[in-house]
């Protein structure tokens, strides 16, 4: 039997980096670190997205061909989804962290 996957809130963490970032000038004018941002934020909404079609099928469903039963497509996105999130998120804090530590020699 699959795991259950849980939701997490990842639209909180991602106001918690905006809000880090906007609050730094040197932060807020790094490219990559928007980037990474745009890319957290979109990849948090298909998450989101992954989840409503998971609470709506199920996680399982009955292959109609040979009746046996198959783990909804959505449950493996979603995991995959999650885990490229959390790794964005640590490269994020990392960085932000890097870049507040050393701002006052303007290096990364």
């Amino acid at each position: 039997m699959p795991r259950k996957v849980q939701k997490k809130d990842y639209k909180s963490l991602l106001e918690n980096f905006k809000k880090k970032i906007q609050d730094n000038d040197m932060l807020s004018n790094n490219a990559l670190l928007a980037q990474q941002l745009r890319d957290f934020e979109r990849m948090s909404d298909m998450n989101d997205n992954l989840w409503d079609s998971i609470q709506t099928d199920g996680y399982t469903s009955i292959n109609e061909k040979t009746g046996v039963p198959v783990v909804n497509p959505a449950v493996a996105a979603f995991n995959k989804n999650a885990s490229t999130l959390l790794k964005t998120a640590q490269w994020i804090e990392e960085k932000t962290k890097a870049i507040s530590f050393n701002e006052e020699s303007k290096s990364w």
